[in-house]
């Protein structure tokens, strides 16, 4: 009977030793449990961040229908004043949600170029101007944008004419069209981004230089309006 009660008093040194074993294996499990938890927090917030931020790239391309690109560049000298038109270009917008960041690259094909006038056109595309065999496009690529006011933006980059580079930086009013706006313009149902820019450049920074007895009817400096929109593929 002693050894009895011995029994009933309290458990056995073998199980007292295994409680403290029992409780530590818990208790370690406990804290994976907290860890993985924590990494899940941190997780869901590293993302929330990167959505916020405006990090979603979004792709538009600018090979859209003519009604959707107006070029519009002009000369205007003492005796005439040239107006020519492109309703075509070729390229990818890259952007965030937020138009805080941007890569793009838009081409103009010299030989959709249109003043009006054949012969001049042709003049305008040869090696002694544009050269459209050696250089098919006029190009603008970069990749820095920077918001100056409401949906007015700092847009700049390389501008590329007659394979001359130059730096170019414009302001251009940017806009979002959302697909139910665009559906009611009979446009595809898609988001587009509407660019509207102006700036002038000098054929002379280009390597292209306007013979002295045609300066009446030709200036060197050129103005050029944009306005096209970019579909989201």
């Amino acid at each position: 009977m002693p050894a009895l009660n011995k029994l009933r008093s309290g458990p056995s040194v073998a199980t007292q030793d295994r409680q403290p074993h029992m409780r530590g294996a818990h208790g370690k499990r406990g804290m994976n449990m907290k860890q993985a938890a924590a990494a899940a927090v941190v997780v869901a917030v590293l993302l929330s961040s990167a959505v916020s931020s405006g990090e979603e790239w979004e792709k538009y391309t600018v090979d859209v229908e003519s009604k959707l690109v107006n070029i519009v560049f002009e000369s205007r000298a003492d005796v005439e004043d040239i107006v020519g038109t492109v309703r075509t270009a070729k390229g990818e917008i890259k952007v965030t949600r937020d138009l805080s960041k941007a890569e793009f690259e838009v081409r103009v094909p010299v030989d959709q170029m249109r003043t009006g006038i054949d012969l001049r056109d042709e003049h305008m595309r040869s090696d002694q101007w544009l050269d459209e065999r050696k250089h098919p496009y006029v190009t603008f690529k970069g990749d820095s944008v920077e918001r100056l006011r409401g949906d007015k933006y700092r847009i700049s980059g390389t501008f590329s004419v007659h394979g001359v580079e130059r730096p170019l930086s414009v302001e251009a009013t940017v806009r979002r069209i959302d697909a139910k706006t665009a559906v009611r313009a009979f446009l595809p149902e898609t988001d587009f981004l509407s660019i509207r820019a102006d700036f002038s450049f000098k054929l002379s920074d280009f390597n292209i230089h306007v013979p002295e007895g045609i300066l009446t009817k030709m200036s060197d400096t050129w103005n050029v309006r944009i306005s096209l929109f970019a579909m989201r593929k």
